[in-house]
């Protein structure tokens, strides 16, 4: 920087203040060299405080610039730690929203339900299937199915068959609903239940699930009823299953009941026939089904003597004959009544003399007699 020549020089040798442009000393005459009576520094001080002074009012200072971006820098993440509450409230808000339309779903109140009978804890379980018909009444048939199961597995029969029912009259095609029923009647041998369920079931699909989930019953080839004369009883079943009877009413099963292999001859008199069938893989048996029988058997007719009874003048053989030659005729001649201990007719009978009554008697194969016929006789009597 130039020095101002208004500015006093000083003498190096002795200190003295001269003027400007002054070549020795006034004091000391010594030659003078220029120093002048200021501080260059000072100068460059005062420029630089003043430069310092012009831009102090645009420029930040030394700690005013350090202190600014750090308190930027708190404000950024200030606001920044805002915005991530912000974020996170909106999150936890959507998610508490989504969270509670996903519970108050009519699928999750079900599956809950489900998972709660799965466990045994049935009455959690009717509660969540409550809920799910409050939230969709239009699925009343699938949620009248789940608390009719539910009924059924607390052993609340009543109950289950109530809804159980509800749930076919919402949908006659419920063959879940259907089978529920048929395994607790078959349980419980009630097959007049099973054939009221049955008889307004017009559906295939329906129908079907009877079929595989009852085993078929025998069938009788006769009626029971009075017959007149010895009949033969069949006794049929579809698939061939094997069948149980029993000829005193008694209730058969593998182990106190008469295998079927053939027909059964019906004895004299009344016989209750009760027969099932068994269906070995299921380990179940048919419905019983049982008639009642009364056979009889007319007695046969009496024999015949041949000649007729009378007077005869010479030996004479009486011979007795039947209706049937497979019928046997037993007879007497001391006037006692013949039974089948008597003596049996085999051959003609030679008249003794003098008066006789032959007593005759026809018995069947069923040791039914006939009446008993006496024939009078005299030989040689005049």
């Amino acid at each position: 920087m130039a020095v101002g020549f208004d500015k006093q020089m000083k003498c190096k040798q002795c200190g003295n203040h001269l003027p400007v442009g002054i070549v020795y000393c006034e004091h000391c005459g010594k030659e003078v060299q220029i120093v002048p009576d200021f501080n260059v520094l000072d100068d460059e001080i005062e420029a630089a405080v003043s430069i310092d002074s012009v831009l102090s009012s645009d420029t930040p200072k030394d700690d005013e610039m350090h202190t600014q971006p750090r308190d930027q820098f708190q404000q950024f993440k200030l606001y920044a730690m805002v915005g991530l509450c912000g974020a996170f409230l909106i999150a936890l808000f959507v998610c508490g929203a989504i969270y509670a339309s996903v519970t108050n779903s009519y699928s999750h109140q079900k599956n809950k339900g489900n998972q709660y009978y799965q466990d045994g804890k049935y009455e959690e379980a009717l509660a969540c299937y409550e809920k799910a018909l409050e939230i969709d009444d239009t699925k009343e048939a699938s949620v009248y199915l789940a608390i009719g199961n539910t009924y059924l597995a607390m052993e609340n029969y009543d109950l289950a068959i109530d809804y159980l029912t509800k749930s076919i009259n919402k949908d006659p095609n419920n063959v879940p609903a259907y089978r529920a029923l048929i395994g607790y009647y078959v349980e419980r041998n009630d097959y007049d239940s099973i054939d009221a369920l049955r008889s307004n079931v017009t559906s295939e699909e329906v129908l079907s699930a009877f079929d595989e989930m009852i085993v078929p019953a025998p069938l009788f080839s006769l009626d029971g009823g009075s017959y007149n004369g010895i009949r033969s009883l069949e006794i049929k079943v579809e698939g061939n299953l094997p069948i149980y009877y029993t000829l005193d009413g008694a209730s058969p099963t593998v182990t106190a009941g008469i295998r079927y292999n053939g027909a059964i001859e019906l004895p004299l008199g009344e016989t209750k026939v009760t027969a099932v069938a068994y269906d070995e893989e299921k380990n179940e048996y048919s419905r019983q089904v049982f008639s009642t029988y009364h056979i009889e058997i007319a007695p046969p007719d009496g024999p015949v003597a041949s000649p007729e009874p009378g007077i005869y003048g010479e030996e004479t053989y009486v011979t007795l004959t039947a209706a049937d030659e497979d019928l046997l005729i037993y007879y007497t001649m001391d006037g006692t009544d013949p039974t089948d201990e008597s003596t049996l007719y085999t051959e003609p009978i030679l008249l003794p003399p003098g008066e006789c009554t032959i007593s005759a008697v026809v018995y069947n194969s069923y040791d039914i007699p006939s009446e008993i016929c006496r024939f009078n006789y005299a030989y040689g009597v005049y």
